[in-house]
């Protein structure tokens, strides 16, 4: 790894949550696949999308601040480069844009160093025994018969080389601190004169020119923007790991001014007048327009704008609020998600980009979504730790025998002329026993820490190079990032794995349709695209194109893609597959979707006729709405257009759509059974003071400075009612290569597993079917609120299905469970309990509609309520499965198409579900087996040479004297590593 090992912020610059502090420290730095990092992100991890959606209550109040450390709000004035905070004393500044991530100085590293390995059992107790070693040797409190430097020789070389490491670790933070804060950027002043200065010395309310393929070097929010209608791509790939582009866009009010400067120096230039309507699509090419900017616009721009009023720094990378505050007293813009350009990003597609800095630094979105690793340590190193603790107690039982023995019969043997012992200041019963504490002290290997580490590291190797773990499609070998966890992996009692991307392939296509009553397309295996093209032309022929082409009109319009060029072929980026895959499959039916300027989107219809759309608000997708709609205008006339889960769409739905729920169960029900996804489609008219007046409450709500989400939420329920369904859409996901049989041999294994889903209950039970994780001989236990919507009825339900699966094998029972009876369930304490006991006697367990809060509860479930604690396993690809991957003992992380995050979150990488069966069965089990040896051994070679000793002492007068001479004793335990760690490895 060439970049920083672990991150910490500097202390007091994180704002509070609750009470709590940011979390900041050390976590190791894996960036596998996808595009290249940059320096800085490269070794940094944030949170996911479903992490703040878990944590909206902490996120909100980390908005908010603390009112006795971080004001609620921020005022930036542009160009000022030392800009005080709502609140702030005249002597204090927003910290700087230079990033520390090392730990020690000249100065501080002995002392800090020296403190941190202290931490360490091991170092402790050899520490105490070489002071007891040298006060015996040197003193008259009691006999020393073993040399300090015999244990010294050792443990100064083990901590030094600890030490060594350590500051080799830091170095590398250093220098990457370097290459990252000397980067350079172009800082433009009030003027529009352009410097060029290291991003270490940028400030907030400096203003910068970030070119096309550059990265943001601190948080921005853009002024301008080259792309059409003050749009801008930006790449997150370095900050959480999604590959696909996100559409950011400048202030309209400040874009609108350098539309109409930059048109009219474009005329002045050309003798020409400036068009009335000016348009960022006519101007000349990239460079030439931000150019032109600095030159007409940004003086009176930079005039215009008295101050930007921001939140409070804070974690979540999805969510911002602000407002722009003009001279000129006219209403204030607010400033959402779509105008904060992060630092660790990377502007794509787009010329240029204008923006003021707000965050930096250690305030920066991307350095305070660092946080602290979960510190996982393996069975075999707790019992470990346990059995020194034994062999402590050993020792002081083994000397207090030899001291007891020694009081017993020290008269005849103190005559002896050469046994005359020293006055002691010591009591004899005491000093004695210190002697042969000392004496019996190598019975602790003193070598077993440094020797399982290099046996880790190398079990680490040889499955980082096993071939047949390297998924050859995109060239990702296994990859691993806690080598204590090797032999944990075969020990694995319970795997916790998501479906979409792990056991499917996460490539979506659209297979089958439902529009007013009638099907349309059929599932045909190892059949690409949707084959119901013809059907859906007979059938619009015959009297049914209208509401064909409403159901299509929605597709088309109700997203949020973007078109984008790679190889001269177009591609639609999204913000999920699903959406991709529904916005590909409308075009290749007629509704292509062909542009999108700013707030317009433009779409061809099947008469190859370009219409266009404007699009006057969008309710945005989340896990608790489970839903997305945008309110258009086309011409005249106002819609609605809405697509989400079907039972929350089915609850918003018109009287006369409720008339056809029966006909729209049965075919959700169908294309449930053939393991594909549903989205329900619907649509609703509305009139245009209606429309303008639910805006007015929609923009007030995206002026909201404190829970800008939730308002624009409760603003949306009031227009989403009374749809229209017209239709439902059907995808496929097909299964990985060889993901039933690894299933099946998991399960002879002795290993249950669960499955994880956000699919409803019917989609994951048939492809629980198809990947042979339910069979037919199987009984299955169904909870869901439907079922039972109260505690005490899910209670009964619990009781009613343990009774019915009671008399039945194990490997014949399995549970479904959905989201909404797992809130019932972990309500009630006692309830858990019971439904933890039915869940154990089964073999395997699908959760569905979860969330990632439940997923993780679910992992916690089992390793809190389990007893023995069995050693789980969570895999996943994508960004909501963090919570469960980091929750369970042992981290799998899938390289999927939902970018890196699990990977950079997991203990353990590989590139298909299929492989687990080869790191579980193979290298978990070698590795388990011989590590235990390997410390079996290192403890009775230790103690075969202390009982000697031990029985020596029998025959020497219990004088202390050791049967070994120092340099042997010292030499035995070195030597005698070498051959059992090749066993180890």
């Amino acid at each position: 790894l060439k970049c920083p090992l672990r991150l910490e912020a500097p202390r007091g610059l994180l704002p509070a949550a609750g009470g709590e502090r940011v979390a900041r420290g050390t976590r190791r730095a894996r960036s596998r696949g996808g595009e290249p990092r940059s320096r800085l992100a490269r070794c940094m991890r944030v949170n996911s999308r479903e992490i703040r959606e878990m944590s909206a209550a902490s996120s909100s109040g980390l908005a908010q601040g603390s009112a006795s450390s971080t004001p609620a709000t921020r005022k930036v004035r542009i160009g000022g480069s030392k800009t005080q905070g709502a609140g702030a004393g005249p002597d204090e500044s927003f910290p700087g844009n230079k990033i520390k991530t090392t730990k020690y100085t000249r100065l501080n590293f002995v002392p800090v160093n020296l403190w941190e390995q202290l931490h360490k059992f091991g170092n402790v107790y050899f520490l105490c025994i070489s002071v007891l070693m040298w006060l015996g040797e040197h003193t008259t409190l009691f006999i020393g018969t073993i040399k300090s430097f015999s244990t010294i020789a050792t443990l100064i070389p083990m901590m030094a080389i600890s030490a060594a490491v350590a500051l080799l670790d830091d170095k590398r933070r250093g220098e990457a601190d370097k290459a990252a804060n000397s980067q350079t950027a172009i800082r433009v002043s009030r003027t529009g004169e352009e410097e060029t200065t290291k991003w270490e010395d940028i400030a907030v309310g400096d203003v910068l020119h970030v070119k096309d393929d550059q990265e943001f070097p601190a948080d921005l929010v853009p002024l301008f923007c080259s792309g059409a209608e003050g749009t801008c791509y930006v790449s997150t790939a370095n900050l959480d790991g999604e590959t696909n582009l996100k559409l950011k866009s400048a202030m309209s009010t400040t874009q609108h001014v350098c539309a109409e400067r930059l048109a009219a120096a474009k005329a002045a230039k050309n003798n020409q007048l400036p068009e009335k309507k000016s348009s960022i699509r006519s101007l000349p090419g990239k460079i030439d327009v931000c150019e032109m900017t600095l030159k007409n616009s940004l003086p009176e721009l930079l005039r215009k704008i008295e101050m930007l009023e921001v939140e409070a720094p804070q974690a979540s990378i999805h969510d911002f609020s602000g407002r722009a505050v003009f001279a000129s007293g006219t209403d204030n813009e607010p400033l959402g998600a779509k105008q904060l350009l992060l630092r660790g990003t990377v502007l794509r597609n787009t010329g240029c980009c204008l923006g003021v800095v707000v965050y930096t630094g250690p305030q920066t979105r991307m350095v305070m979504n660092t946080r602290e690793t979960p510190c996982k340590q393996s069975n075999l190193e707790r019992v470990t730790n346990a059995v020194m603790l034994v062999v402590l107690a050993s020792i002081g039982l083994l000397a207090l025998l030899s001291d007891a023995v020694f009081n017993l019969n020290k008269g005849s043997f103190q005559g002896l002329w050469y046994l005359t012992p020293p006055d002691l200041i010591l009591p004899d019963w005491f000093s004695y026993w210190l002697t042969f504490c000392v004496l019996y002290s190598n019975m602790m290997p003193i070598s077993l820490y440094p020797t399982m580490e290099w046996c880790n590291a190398w079990q680490a190797y040889f499955i980082k190079n096993d071939l047949k773990m390297y998924w050859k499609e995109l060239d990702f070998p296994a990859g691993v990032s806690s080598s204590n966890l090797c032999q944990e992996l075969g020990q694995v009692g319970y795997i916790f794995s998501d479906k979409t991307g792990t056991l499917t392939q996460n490539v979506m296509e659209l297979k089958r349709l439902w529009i007013r009553g009638q099907p349309y397309g059929k599932l045909v295996a190892n059949e690409k695209g949707f084959n119901g093209g013809g059907e859906l032309k007979n059938a619009s022929n015959n009297g049914r194109k209208d509401e064909i082409d409403n159901f299509l009109e929605v597709l088309a319009v109700a997203h949020t893609a973007v078109i984008t060029q790679k190889d001269g072929a177009v591609h639609f980026e999204a913000e999920s597959p699903d959406e991709s895959a529904l916005v590909e499959a409308v075009a290749e039916l007629g509704w292509r979707f062909t542009d999108r300027v700013g707030e317009q989107v433009k779409v061809t219809d099947p008469a190859k006729k370009e219409v266009s759309y404007q699009i006057r608000a969008v309710n945005a997708f989340d896990s608790a709405r489970k839903r997305m709609s945008v309110v258009v205008q086309r011409d005249q006339e106002y819609f609605l257009f809405a697509k989400g889960a079907d039972n929350v769409m089915m609850d918003r739905s018109s009287k006369e759509s409720k008339k056809t729920e029966k006909e729209l169960e049965s075919a959700l029900g169908t294309f449930a059974g053939e393991g594909l996804r549903t989205l329900v489609v619907s649509r609703r008219a509305l009139t245009k003071g209606e429309c303008e007046a639910w805006l007015k409450k929609y923009h007030e709500a995206q002026q909201a400075m404190t829970d800008r989400d939730g308002e624009l939420a409760k603003v949306a329920e009031e227009l989403e009612v009374d749809m229209e369904i017209v239709g439902v859409t059907a995808i496929e996901d097909k299964l990985q290569a060889h993901v039933p049989e690894t299933i099946e041999r998991l399960r002879e294994a002795g290993i249950n597993l669960w499955v994880l889903t956000g699919d409803k209950l019917e989609t994951a039970r048939n492809i629980g079917f198809s990947a042979r994780v339910l069979t037919s001989s199987m009984t299955i236990a169904t909870f869901d609120k439907e079922l039972a919507g109260t505690s005490q009825a899910m209670s009964s339900l619990v009781s009613d299905e343990a009774s019915k699966l009671s008399g039945l094998d194990t490997e014949n029972k399995a549970v479904m469970v959905t989201g909404a009876a797992l809130e019932l369930i972990f309500g009630d304490v006692a309830l858990k309990g019971r439904f933890l006991d039915l869940a154990k006697a089964c073999s395997v367990v699908i959760a569905c509609r979860v969330s990632p809060l439940q997923k993780a509860q679910m992992v916690r479930l089992v390793r809190e309520g389990v007893k023995p604690t069995p050693v789980t396993l969570s895999v996943g690809d994508g960004a909501n499965d963090v919570p469960m991957i980091q929750e369970a003992q042992v981290g799998v992380g899938i390289a999927g198409r939902e970018g890196r995050q699990a990977v950079n979150n997991s203990d353990f990488a590989i590139g298909q579900f299929s492989y687990l069966q080869r790191l579980l069965l193979v290298h978990g089990r070698w590795n388990y087996r011989r590590v235990c040896k390997f410390t079996l051994f290192t403890f009775w070679r230790n103690a075969v040479q202390v009982l000697l000793i031990f029985f020596y002492t029998f025959v020497s007068g219990y004088s202390g004297t050791s049967i070994f001479e120092d340099w042997i004793r010292l030499s035995f335990n070195f030597l005698c590593s070498f051959p059992i760690m090749a066993t180890g490895c």
